[in-house]
């Protein structure tokens, strides 16, 4: 049997960063390596996840692992105090807890359980990380679970203003494919899910403003008779949808919106490079509106439109042209 005792120094290339390991290695199986036994314990630090194109961060794990190199069961921890995606520079705490086999004849990994926690929202998960015939690197296969997670924690990962435009409690599903390769991270990853919002406020007064006129008009009210019972700061609810990731571009399908007194349902895309937004839809009213409902139907439309158009090209981005509703 060969010990390894306290190994300093090891450097791992990709994420660079500092290995320290301890542990039992041997007796070596010469018919078959990936049966040779092996157990031990390694803290991974300083790794740096700018070597990935879209992503930054700094990494520190640790993990104990034992039973055979080719079938390595490993029960570990990370933590990335100043995770981000690039383009929207904003860092966030990531940790997570990981129950995995390793591969160590080749790299593979297979996520049993991994719990993470952004901020203050749970991520549950499992997959697999391996190489593919006739392609260099790995593909991340992951299935994601959240449930009564905060929208806004996640927004942030990708929005560039100080302050997400939206928050409230999100659950969804979602299996997410991330290749190899030298494409920046919004580009590379896959995702297709559903996703839920139950309701929550805009974080600017003035977009909140906009959407309570709305609903206010569709129920053929004025702005001063609020009921008693009603708050103002939750008044878009049951947010909910399917959606597809790929090129940068997400497409929703059977998405759906209420305000008090609006129903939407609709259908598009979103770019999230320009931030282009093009969905087309239904928007269904409460008032009684007799002969004028279709004239109040597309002042409605055009109500929201606005406020559409207002979030979209906040920050001196060009607004899109193409609204359908």
């Amino acid at each position: 049997m060969l010990d390894l005792f306290e190994i300093l120094g090891l450097h791992n290339p990709i994420p660079p960063g500092e290995i320290r390991a301890h542990g039992h290695f041997g007796p070596w199986n010469c018919n078959d390596p990936g049966q040779t036994p092996v157990e031990g314990h390694y803290v991974f630090q300083n790794a740096a996840f700018a070597v990935f194109a879209g992503i930054a961060g700094t990494l520190s794990s640790q993990d104990r692992f034992q039973s055979i190199l080719g079938h390595m069961e490993s029960q570990g921890s990370i933590d990335i105090p100043d995770f981000m995606v690039t383009r929207s520079q904003h860092p966030v705490h990531l940790a997570a807890k990981f129950h995995a086999f390793m591969d160590g004849t080749n790299g593979d990994v297979q996520l049993e359980r991994v719990t993470a926690a952004v901020l203050k929202t749970h991520v549950l998960a499992n997959g697999r990380i391996a190489g593919q015939p006739g392609q260099h690197g790995k593909t991340a296969a992951i299935d994601l679970s959240v449930q009564d997670g905060r929208m806004q924690d996640v927004l942030r990962l990708f929005v560039r203003e100080p302050k997400p435009a939206f928050s409230g409690i999100s659950s969804f599903r979602a299996h997410v494919i991330i290749p190899p390769g030298d494409r920046p991270f919004v580009e590379k990853v896959r995702l297709i899910g559903d996703f839920g919002i139950a309701s929550g406020p805009f974080a600017k007064a003035s977009r909140q403003k906009d959407i309570a006129t709305l609903s206010d008009k569709a129920r053929g009210r004025k702005p001063d008779e609020q009921l008693e019972d009603e708050d103002p700061a939750r008044v878009i609810s049951n947010v909910a949808g399917h959606v597809e990731l790929r090129d940068a571009t997400a497409t929703f399908v059977n998405s759906s919106f209420t305000i008090s007194g609006v129903c939407a349902q609709m259908h598009g895309t979103y770019n999230l490079k320009s931030e282009a937004i093009d969905l087309h839809g239904r928007l269904k009213t409460d008032a009684e509106l007799l002969q004028n409902e279709q004239r109040f139907q597309i002042r409605a439309a055009k109500a929201l439109r606005r406020f559409l158009q207002k979030e979209a090209c906040r920050g001196g981005r060009p607004c899109p042209s193409y609204w359908h509703l």
